[in-house]
């Protein structure tokens, strides 16, 4: 097990009078995370609800709350596994966190903000803390690996992404395996029970055209003419797919030059090995043409782990010119733009495009990468 970076920032929380609320994909570890966190309690202090049944789901009805009050009256933690399966949960977890307040601690998991953020933001305002848990990250994995083992593996982490159970294992084939399944049945599963979505087969089309365009800036109205379909169709389901965890957008950041693109977004996914096996492209990165694309993709998602793990609020963007001028990455810090650009060859070079007066810019590449991401 890779201990994770926002558990000890969870633990700091509890008792809190608050909801914990940990969001990610389905199988990057959230209700291992949740044990972990829980493991020390009395079993007999703990309530575990696993909404991917029937029969946990009807404890929490709405109607069921003054009975659930009762059931967990001894008890001191309460853990709810897929808690957007259940119809109106907002209700219930407010009406809980408002009783119990610092006595009880509540731990929700949930494998897709779809419908969860949607219904508890104003909900349940004041009353939760949101953790977002990526696959694993670079930095998570070197409590347990030294940077030279790291780094001689860094390949093998871009082809085949940092899902716990691919991670772990050793053999190849079985991690392709493993990647498949997972990007067939687990990535669309909350995505096809959504109720407005009619069309499974498009979203699949869709996440294949997409997993094309890493790195890239998105044209909804090129999508939709490739699709077949209309432009406000294709903002539906890119929002849901991002609501899922499959992807990330990346808004562009102006200056208020007349020569910027400030409409369209970048698009990366958030996990290489499963945007890979969407292409059915494990080839070593030597013989590849996307080698640059899936370089830039893993620097951006392992610095968005990072400030996301580490509750490092801090705005991000891209830039670029119509006339070609682009810088991949750009942080703002108090009153500085920190700004980078992104090379796989450690003898690149890059010439850099001072925005303002403020501007700090950096070339990362294979052989300096460590600081950005650690």
């Amino acid at each position: 097990m890779y201990p994770r970076d926002i558990e000890n920032s969870i633990k700091k929380n509890l008792f809190g009078g608050k909801i914990i609320l940990i969001l990610g994909a389905r199988q990057v570890g959230k209700t291992t995370l949740a044990h972990r966190i829980i493991k020390g309690f009395p079993k007999n202090e703990i309530a575990h609800f696993n909404c991917d049944y029937l029969d946990d789901r009807a404890l929490l009805a709405h109607d069921q709350v003054r009975r659930l009050e009762k059931l967990l009256e001894k008890k001191k933690l309460i853990l709810i596994d897929e808690v957007q399966k259940v119809y109106n949960i907002s209700e219930v977890l407010k009406i809980l966190v408002d009783k119990f307040k610092s006595k009880k601690q509540i731990i929700a998991t949930g494998s897709s903000s779809i419908n969860i953020l949607d219904s508890v933001s104003e909900t349940l305002t004041g009353r939760k803390e949101i953790y977002n848990l990526y696959p694993l990250s670079i930095n998570e994995i070197s409590h347990k690996k030294d940077l030279i083992e790291i780094d001689k593996t860094l390949e093998e982490f871009m082809l085949y992404g940092f899902y716990p159970e691919v991670v772990t294992e050793g053999d190849l084939e079985i991690k392709k395996s493993r990647l498949e399944e997972l990007s067939s049945s687990y990535l669309y599963k909350d995505i096809f029970e959504f109720d407005d979505i009619k069309k499974s087969f498009i979203i699949d089309k869709l996440a294949k055209l997409l997993a094309l365009q890493i790195s890239s800036e998105l044209s909804f109205n090129n999508i939709a003419r490739t699709l077949g379909i209309d432009v406000k169709t294709v903002e539906k389901y890119i929002n849901i797919l991002q609501k899922a965890f499959v992807i990330k957008l990346v808004a562009p950041y102006s200056t208020g030059g007349k020569r910027e693109i400030t409409q369209k977004h970048k698009i990366y996914f958030t996990d290489l090995g499963i945007r890979n096996a969407l292409i059915n492209n494990f080839n070593e990165l030597d013989l590849r043409s996307d080698k640059g694309q899936l370089w830039e993709n893993f620097m951006v998602m392992e610095r968005i782990k990072y400030l996301s793990n580490k509750k490092i609020n801090r705005p991000y963007y891209f830039w670029r010119s119509y006339d070609g001028a682009k810088l991949d990455w750009i942080e703002v810090r108090s009153d500085k733009l920190w700004t980078y650009e992104f090379k796989y060859s450690p003898n690149s070079k890059a010439k850099a495009k001072k925005l303002d007066c403020h501007t700090r810019f950096k070339l990362i590449t294979r052989a300096n990468y460590e600081d950005f991401i650690l």
